[in-house]
């Protein structure tokens, strides 16, 4: 099994790499990151806060909230696996 991580340290050592440190990057949807949430609004702390703010931001996420598959489902919110 590989490390969930693996793929985003790729992506921010590539950047970094390529002389475009992602800190200093511009973000794709035009916005600053937000400070990511759990499924209950708890902001995440510490490495998971920094992680998820920007892979939210890289991606475009609109919403701060982050979910388990399981926590999605109970909210009847679509998604895919």
């Amino acid at each position: 099994m590989t490390n969930p991580l693996e793929p985003l340290m790729a992506d921010i050592i590539g950047r970094i790499e390529r002389g475009v440190p992602p800190w200093r990057q511009p973000w794709a949807s035009g916005g600053e990151p937000s400070l990511p949430r759990r499924a209950d609004g708890e902001p995440f702390s510490g490495s998971n806060a920094w992680l998820l703010a920007f892979v939210g931001a890289e991606r475009g996420y609109a919403s701060p909230y982050w979910f388990t598959f399981r926590q999605a489902l109970s909210l009847e919110a679509p998604v895919r696996k």
